[in-house]
């Protein structure tokens, strides 16, 4: 070992040794503490046996100097003259010899190389070309031949001498000199790393790295050596001068370069989508430096976007923004930003520096804040008083005065807010009443309501009549009768109940004198006004079909027939109401009203039907009275006559009949 001589074996061989490979389970107990040395064109392998004695087998000889032996698990590869073999360690036996390509370069003047992945993939190289292959069974197994065989999946050359090859993941990692030499001094370039990703068949170049190496242009191939630890992902570069360690850059390493470039949107959604494998940063520290440089740059509203999700519930970071924003004045943009939910919110004095700003420059914005905001955020009284200060110098100051309504809310000072309000003629007022039911309040301010939003008025009215009680209303409504009207007809249509009776005949006269087209429907389906009374209001505006509804109700159906016939001159109503009251008196004033009318005349004999004797009205009528289509009305009268005659003499057969049953019946019954 390194500090220890437990496991060491010394031994002399007759020439020098060119190369070594140790079994990768050398420090393994029982593993026969294996290793191979290569002397010229003889390789052997060391194998400790019993009595801790090694034993020494040739397992290559006669193919030229062996070089670059590389053991890798089961299997071993190395370079000779003819190619590049691999070895079965456990079968004792070769698998495969890879060929060199026909017109490479000479494994003396640009070493062939060899790259193991895991101990079934392998990568080797020849001058410009690559080789990827892999290790795997032999099926079916066949006598005589080795149980593994190696396939070449891929090949491609490239504008490189290859240097070094190893696996990187999926990828491939060679370590190559430019074929074509620097244009001023004519010698070799700088050594690059480049890395190559499989594309369905094919190898693609994705990455190129140009190393810096002291005294690059006196090197050749051969002075370079490249070594991959894959598991830890290091990879080692080594020169006469320098050794370069390499390893892929990881998201922490991403993150710096897009840093360093200032693309901080994309090291953002970097770091949110791979935070868990950051080391040396974080999102909330790469958010920050993005505030910072959109503060320089002015963007104060993308910065005031990102701030939730950069800052979350920092408390103390949230108030370092605040202020940075205060001192360039751009407090009003991070109102939208600022953090107002029960279970995380700032210090009151901040939400106060923002809403003082917005007092001073912009009242609707004032306004909207203290609206948005949860009370509780802030101190009520302070900025109502800083609000009655700024209304001095502007009495009517609008968003001003609904800011001082909507903070007198917030104090449970509702009658001041209402005030406010009714003083603005905004209709907030309502809804003030409603959430927070102020009904008591708003006594001796229904005229005032009903005058900035009559229908809101009486919405109000009618959906809270337990409290505001309908006899409450109409008092306040005294004297302004237009507003009772349009009151009591909304109480009597939506609920014919809810409108005591008391106001009915106060209602008549009310609909009299605003809404007439309705009144006859009230008088139709109410009982609890003085008909004498409604009588009188519809004589003295000349209402004549509510004055022949109010007559006939109270049974002086003789005027009222009169006002039909002389007022209205309306046969048909005449006919119809006749009909409806069944009154003898009734039909001859019609009659003797109708006698001059041949029109009239007509009518009558065309639709009295059964209700009169038509003998009354045609002796009545006079020999010389032309009537037109009296002889139609006559023939129609005497079929009316005879379709009665025959249905009369039905009736009295089966009267007769069913007397006769009935009687049968009866004898029967008693003869038993």
């Amino acid at each position: 070992g390194l500090y220890t001589d437990v496991n060491t074996h010394n031994f002399k061989v007759d020439k020098p040794v060119k190369t070594i490979a140790i079994d990768p389970i050398y420090a393994r107990a029982n593993s026969g503490r294996r290793f191979m040395t290569a002397t010229e064109d003889k390789l052997v392998i060391h194998e400790k046996t019993f009595l801790s004695r090694y034993k020494q087998d040739p397992i290559c000889q006669g193919e030229g100097e062996v070089h670059n032996v590389r053991w890798r698990g089961r299997f071993a590869a190395w370079a000779t003259d003819k190619g590049i073999r691999v070895y079965d360690v456990v079968d004792d036996t070769t698998i495969s010899l890879i060929p060199a390509p026909s017109g490479c370069p000479r494994n003396s003047d640009v070493p062939w190389r060899i790259g193991w992945g895991d101990q079934f993939s392998l990568i080797v190289s020849y001058g410009t070309t690559v080789k990827v292959c892999c290790i795997e069974k032999r099926f079916p197994l066949q006598e005589n031949l080795p149980a593994y065989l190696v396939r070449v999946e891929a090949s491609f050359s490239i504008d490189y001498n290859v240097c070094g090859v190893g696996h990187m993941g999926d990828m491939i990692v060679t370590l190559g000199i430019p074929l074509e030499l620097d244009d001023e001094s004519g010698k070799p370039e700088r050594p690059e790393l480049l890395i190559f990703e499989k594309s369905e068949d094919e190898y693609e170049l994705v990455s190129t790295d140009v190393l810096s190496i002291k005294g690059h242009e006196n090197y050749q191939p051969k002075d370079y050596q490249f070594e991959v630890l894959a598991e830890d992902k290091f990879y080692f570069i080594m020169s006469p001068r320098d050794v370069v360690v390499g390893k892929p850059r990881d998201d922490d390493d991403h993150v710096d370069w897009l840093l360093d470039h200032h693309q901080f949107q994309e090291c953002l959604k970097l770091a949110s989508e791979r935070s868990a494998s950051l080391r040396r940063h974080s999102y909330q520290e790469v958010g920050r430096q993005y505030l910072d440089h959109l503060i320089k740059q002015g963007e104060y509203q993308t910065a005031g976007e990102l701030l939730n999700s950069i800052l979350a519930k920092d408390r103390k970071r949230w108030e370092e923004v605040v202020f940075r924003f205060a001192q360039v004045k751009q407090l009003k943009v991070l109102a939208d930003f600022l953090p107002s939910s029960a279970d995380f919110k700032l210090d009151p004095a901040i939400y106060e520096m923002v809403l003082y700003d917005f007092l001073q420059t912009d009242a609707e914005g004032f306004l909207t804040l203290i609206r948005r905001w949860p009370s509780d955020l802030f101190n009520t009284i302070a900025l109502s008083n800083a609000v009655l200060e700024h209304l001095r110098a502007e009495p009517d100051n609008i968003p001003l005065l609904r800011s001082l309504a909507t903070l007198f809310t917030y104090q449970r000072k509702y009658d001041k807010a209402m005030e406010v309000y009714l003083r603005l003629r905004h209709e907030d007022v309502f809804s003030l009443i409603r959430t927070h039911r102020l009904f008591k309040a708003i006594h001796d301010k229904i005229p005032a309501l009903m005058e900035l939003n009559g229908q809101e008025t009486l919405t109000l009215l009618l959906d809270f009549q337990g409290e505001i009680p309908c006899e409450l209303v109409v008092s306040s409504l005294q004297g302004r009768r237009k507003q009772l009207f349009l009151y009591l007809d909304a109480l009597y249509s939506k609920d014919r109940k809810s409108c005591p009776g008391k106001f009915h005949g106060l209602l008549v006269k009310l609909y009299a004198d605003f809404a007439p087209q309705k009144l006859l429907n009230f008088l139709e389906t109410s009982d609890q006004y003085s008909i004498q009374e409604a009588l009188d209001e519809c004589e003295l505006r000349g209402m004549t079909p509510e004055r022949i509804y109010l007559l006939a109700r109270m049974g002086n159906t003789r005027a009222a027939l009169n006002l039909i016939i002389k007022e209205l001159a309306d046969i048909e109503y005449a006919v119809q109401f006749c009909k409806d009251h069944e009154d003898s008196e009734l039909w001859n004033d019609i009659i003797d009203y109708s006698l001059d009318k041949p029109l009239f005349i007509n009518y009558l004999l065309h639709n009295t039907g059964t209700h009169i004797d038509p003998r009354i009205l045609i002796e009545k009528i006079e020999p010389s009275l032309k009537i037109p289509g009296l002889r139609d009305s006559l023939i129609q009268i005497l079929r009316d006559y005879n379709l009665q005659i025959c249905l009369e003499e039905g009736f009295k057969k089966i009267l007769v009949a069913d007397c006769y049953s009935l009687l049968k019946r009866q004898v029967s019954s008693m003869s038993k």
